[in-house]
């Protein structure tokens, strides 16, 4: 087995889908996710940002960024 770092293509996509899909399935959850993104703002200019996904009982963070 090689473990390598890739960029996500469809491939990596749709084995993603199917493992998330496959784990709803056996375990009874629906399959459902939000995409959030939260600012910070200081006297109206924004001085941070999060992003990220929630599904189950996880969040995921994308990017989180501040100045």
């Amino acid at each position: 087995m090689k473990i390598k770092r890739v960029n996500e293509d469809e491939r990596v996509g749709e084995f993603i889908n199917n493992e998330f899909s496959d784990y709803a399935t056996d375990c009874e959850v629906a399959l459902n996710y939000e995409e959030f993104c939260f600012a910070a703002e200081d006297e109206g200019k924004i001085v941070g940002v999060i992003t990220g996904r929630a599904y189950y009982n996880e969040v995921h963070i994308g990017d989180l960024i501040s100045c």
